[in-house]
């Protein structure tokens, strides 16, 4: 008797030392199910709530409704997306400094400064985006560029995996101009990417197309 009541012991020990890491397992479980399945926008909220209380470890969780909350993403954010771009939960309309966006591409010359993203090779500016909403709706994404020459300068958009539209500046007078399109977002984790697609330099030529960016808002 005494022999099984160590192994009891034993068993409880080990339980509690590994308890917490299996609360992590099975939350990151959760959040791969809620983030890369098909799942209708409700059962989606639910499985980000299980996957944030086990993220928690025991530890209390400020509750949230199904009607999500900037806090349930931005702490679902924390434990579970580890990336490089910035998150912003949409709510009604979002601006997102330019100084707050990822830059990434190819090109060293690409900066950032004066709050205006300078695209001279290659290049995207790129966030993490949560609607906070409870179905699938569509918003509109508006972004503020030059029309510089020589025209167009075309900015690809891409939602996740998937080109959803363009945006060609075409005049080529170097003013600027605020261009929409619609940005179709489910209950999830989207990667927003603005991409500077036409690149053009020609020394032969004296042409040298670049891409300015000081504007990026999402409305619902």
């Amino acid at each position: 008797m005494k022999k099984w009541l160590g192994l009891v012991f034993i068993l409880m020990l080990v339980l509690m030392k590994t308890w917490p890491y299996l609360q992590k397992n099975i939350g990151f479980v959760l959040a791969n199910t809620a983030i890369g399945l098909p799942l209708k926008d409700e059962d989606r909220l639910v499985r980000l709530q299980q996957a944030l209380q086990q993220c928690a470890a025991g530890n209390e969780v400020v509750p949230v409704d199904a009607n999500l909350t900037r806090l349930l993403a931005e702490q679902f954010d924390s434990c579970y997306l580890n990336h490089l771009s910035p998150l912003y939960v949409i709510t009604e309309t979002t601006h997102m400094p330019i100084t707050s966006l990822y830059l990434g591409g190819v090109s060293q010359s690409n900066r950032i400064t004066d709050e205006t993203a300078s695209l001279f090779g290659a290049g995207y500016l790129e966030a993490i985006i949560f609607p906070a909403i409870t179905t699938s709706n569509v918003s509109v994404l508006s972004i503020t560029a030059l029309h510089d020459d020589p025209p167009p300068v075309t900015l690809t958009i891409w939602l996740d995996e998937a080109i959803i539209g363009e945006f060609n500046f075409e005049r080529g007078d170097k003013t600027w101009e605020t261009l929409s399109l619609p940005l179709p977002m489910g209950v999830n984790f989207h990667r927003l990417r603005i991409e500077y697609s036409n690149d053009l330099y020609d020394v032969a030529l004296g042409l040298d197309r670049n891409a300015y960016i000081k504007d990026v808002t999402i409305s619902q």
